[in-house]
């Protein structure tokens, strides 16, 4: 026997009519969600791209900082004049950089210093950041001039242990 409704459709066609009108108010209700959602996430990954691009920049200064020290401590070392050292080192720096080369005994210290500070389209909260590099020398003069071999590996080994010391 078949029963037959007032409206003539089978009897599961009218629960599946009835959940289909019940789910049709929540996606209206969901709508705009993805938008919303995306709104906010959009500035928080520009906000994390950009800190990870002044990170980046620090990094790249400070490389270069330690380059730049390198430089200096080499001319230094070989006997040029400490502002010739000082403007090797400054040519191979970033702008604005600040040399400082100092010797103490027959061991040679330069470092450089440079502010970097953001640039203009940056959030205002993104604070500078000084960065700085230093290298270590052992001027050649004090090694042609040592006593013996074991000073000169004593010497050496002193001038290692200075750069270890200095890395981070």
């Amino acid at each position: 026997m078949t029963t037959s409704h007032a409206s003539g459709d089978p009897p599961h066609a009218a629960t599946a009519g009835a959940g289909a009108r019940q789910s049709r108010p929540r996606a209206r209700l969901d709508r705009g969600f993805v938008t919303a959602e995306t709104a906010v996430a959009l500035p928080s990954l520009v906000l994390v791209a950009l800190m990870l691009a002044w990170v980046l920049a620090a990094v790249t200064m400070q490389l270069e900082c330690v380059d730049a020290a390198r430089a200096g401590a080499r001319a230094y070392s070989r006997g040029e004049s400490a502002e010739a050292s000082r403007a090797a080192a400054l040519e191979a720096a970033p702008d604005g950089a600040a040399v400082d080369i100092s010797r103490t005994g027959d061991f040679i210290r330069v470092t450089v210093t440079v502010r970097l500070e953001p640039s203009g389209g940056l959030v205002g909260f993104v604070p500078g950041v000084t960065v700085d590099g230093e290298a270590h020398a052992i001027a050649e003069d004090a090694v042609a001039l040592g006593s013996g071999s074991r000073r000169l590996d004593e010497r050496r080994y002193v001038a290692s242990r200075l750069v270890m010391s200095a890395s981070p």
